[in-house]
């Protein structure tokens, strides 16, 4: 009988451990998909976000170029000469482009332009362009061939990679007129601080590719001048302007730039399941362990997972909103949270916007090394947070761009004025304490455009560009200052 007994005893001590076990791997098994599921959608969110940053860090870098050769036409001595007349004699022609020569050395002195100059219908030019460029048509044809790179009607403008398979450079044409075009070049490695790579999304390819899918700039090297895979450039293809797709093999996400070109970030999605298979090693050890305990054991098992599975949600969603770098609030974020300041109330008294930008932030990154580059950025985001007040929002909006709003409901439009020229005053006093060595080092410093707003309905992009058009008066006019506008 006690042999029988504990034959029973044994079954049902067998039973009972296949069901932990059955019970616990089913249980598992849900919860792992799930959680596989919202690290997906998460990373997807997350990969979003930057690849959404990085597109607004490039238009703003090609928006520089382009409207720093727009400048040209604020002269018709600059805009209408034209190198083929024959009826100029050679003194005013010498003059003319003696004229050219000099607004030219002037709009470009605060860029990195390997080229920035005019070259007309019969090849001849003014201005810097660069011996390589021309040994790119030494028998003549640089002005057709670069002719044919414009191809926006509307603002006769176009820009262009890889004549004669020379991959290091980008190139912006615009027409002057019938026998002229303004040709401006950009080393592709200049990119490098607007494409920067999250360290959580080190696995992460950026790529900035034309309507061709040829890849004008990579996190990898070797990509550029080559071509996309044909099974991410098939799905880009397919894709809206901003979008992003995970299939069997990468998450991608697509991002247009105002110029027609794409963003392509890539991310492996073994890269993304790398944490969960982790998980999934752990899981099963575990199994084996409730399968020798109580199921107890089992449930604060389960509840400890969800907890962890919690945290991942959080940490992944503030990541998905903050900078990943600076820990400020991201471009769109920030957009989104002024938005919302802006039309939650209408009685506000003065709205201020502030914009910030490093000078000779490059000078950094080549004479110290990008790690002090990041150092720097970090240093200044936090001046930002403990010099302005509480009330404001302050962004990352660019790769060494800030902004800060604030709206004041308890004081009026004068009273703010007088408040944030105090505030720039500790900014700027803080920055040069902070960064008394680095100035003497690289010549870096701060730009800054204010607007105090009185009363009114205001969006953000109305506030944004007048304090990004302040924000270029400072860098005009020497650089290490702030322009204010109410």
């Amino acid at each position: 009988m006690n042999k029988k007994f504990r034959k029973i005893q044994f079954g049902m001590l067998i039973l009972f451990s296949i069901t932990i076990i059955v019970l616990s791997a089913v249980v598992s098994s849900v919860l792992l998909r799930r959680m596989n599921e919202t690290l997906q959608n998460y990373v997807s969110n997350l990969v979003a976000a930057d690849s959404r940053q990085l597109e607004l860090n490039i238009d703003s870098y090609l928006d520089k170029v382009e409207n720093t050769v727009s400048l040209l036409f604020s002269d018709d001595k600059y805009y209408q000469f034209d190198a083929t007349d024959t009826s100029l004699s050679n003194y005013d022609k010498i003059q003319a482009e003696d004229a050219i020569d000099q607004e030219i050395v002037n709009l470009s002195l605060m860029e990195n332009f390997s080229d920035f100059g005019i070259v007309y219908a019969n090849d001849e030019n003014t201005g810097m362009i660069s011996e390589v460029t021309t040994a790119l048509y030494p028998d003549h044809g640089l002005y057709q061939a670069f002719s044919d790179s414009i191809n926006r009607e509307k603002t006769m403008d176009g820009w262009s990679f890889g004549y004669k398979h020379n991959y290091d450079r980008l190139y912006y044409v615009k027409r002057l007129n019938n026998n002229a075009i303004a040709l401006v070049s950009f080393y592709g490695r200049e990119l490098e601080t607007v494409f920067e790579l999250p360290e959580q999304l080190k696995s992460m390819t950026i790529r900035l590719v034309n309507d061709d899918n040829q890849i004008l700039y990579s996190s990898d090297d070797n990509e550029v001048g080559s071509t996309l895979q044909p099974e991410i450039a098939d799905t880009v293809q397919k894709m809206d302007s901003s979008a992003t797709v995970l299939q069997d093999s990468y998450l991608i996400n697509s991002n247009t730039c105002s110029n027609g070109w794409r963003v392509v970030c890539t991310i492996p999605v073994q890269e993304i399941m790398k944490d969960g298979a982790v998980l999934r090693t752990r899981m099963i050890q575990t199994v084996t362990i409730i399968a020798l305990i109580i199921l107890a054991a089992g449930f604060l098992f389960y509840l400890r997972m969800s907890r962890s599975m919690t945290g991942m949600v959080e940490t992944l969603s503030d990541q998905a909103e903050h900078d990943l770098m600076t820990d400020l609030l991201n471009k769109q974020t920030f957009e989104k949270n002024v938005a919302r300041e802006l039309s939650s109330y209408t009685g506000k008294q003065a709205n201020v916007f502030l914009m910030f930008d490093l000078d000779n932030f490059k000078q950094v990154n080549d004479c110290l090394g990008h790690a002090k580059g990041d150092d720097v950025l970090k240093r200044l985001s936090r001046i930002l947070r403990e010099t302005l007040p509480e009330a404001y929002l302050v962004g990352r909006i660019g790769g060494d761009e800030f902004a800060a709003f604030a709206a004041y409901t308890d004081i009026d439009q004068k009273e703010a004025e007088r408040q944030v020229h105090v505030l720039i005053d500790t900014i700027y006093t803080a920055f040069d304490r902070e960064f008394a060595q680095e100035k003497e080092q690289t010549g870096i410093s701060v730009s800054a455009g204010v607007v105090v707003a009185g009363p009114g309905e205001y969006t953000f992009d109305d506030l944004y560009r007048r304090a990004d058009r302040n924000l270029y008066v400072s860098k005009r006019n020497g650089k290490d200052r702030a322009t204010y506008e109410s």
